[in-house]
């Protein structure tokens, strides 16, 4: 008899479980134009809010951006992508 009471115990389990599961949080999509906001920064070493804000959405994306194309990999590891990165308090990509 303790069949039943344990099938049912397990679906109830498993069905809260899955109400206490939290969803998952969709990656954005990896655009470089989202990265717009920055050119002049890698330039003078001084980002807006919009940069550093970009900079955080498109974290993920980096490493696939340097890797894709030598002058963003040459813009991000020069001096100035190095103050952006501590402007912005973003961890430089280690890729």
């Amino acid at each position: 008899m303790r069949s039943p009471y344990l099938a049912a115990f397990a679906i109830a389990l498993a069905a809260l479980l899955l109400l206490l599961a939290k969803p998952a949080v969709a990656a954005p999509p990896c655009v470089e134009a989202e990265l717009a906001p920055c050119g002049g920064a890698l330039e003078t070493g001084s980002p807006s809010s919009e940069c550093c804000a970009q900079l955080r959405l498109q974290q993920p994306c980096l490493c696939g951006y340097m890797r894709n194309d030598p002058k963003i990999w040459n813009l991000v590891h020069s001096p100035n992508g190095h103050k952006v990165a501590a402007v912005c308090g973003f961890p430089f990509p280690s890729c």
